[in-house]
């Protein structure tokens, strides 16, 4: 059964909407990965700072705990 030139038109003009919409999808999905990135890369930043840190306060804590230790011990 051939198409009429009319609905042939009618869906070429919803196949481009359709198109668009599509198109305008990928670019906010895009989007959103590239900020999820981003903000993945700012969390693993902001753990290596707190590692750095909890180390920084764990090896304070035991020289000061050698220290009281030696005091003791004299």
């Amino acid at each position: 059964m051939p198409y009429l030139e009319e609905d042939l038109h009618h869906l070429a003009q919803e196949h481009g909407v359709l198109l668009r919409r599509y198109s305008a999808l990928q670019r906010r999905c895009t989007e959103h990965a590239h900020a999820q990135a981003q903000e993945i890369a700012r969390l693993q930043q902001q753990v290596m700072r707190l590692r750095a840190q909890r180390i920084q306060r764990d090896s304070a804590l035991a020289w000061e705990r050698e220290d009281r230790q030696r005091l003791l011990a004299a």
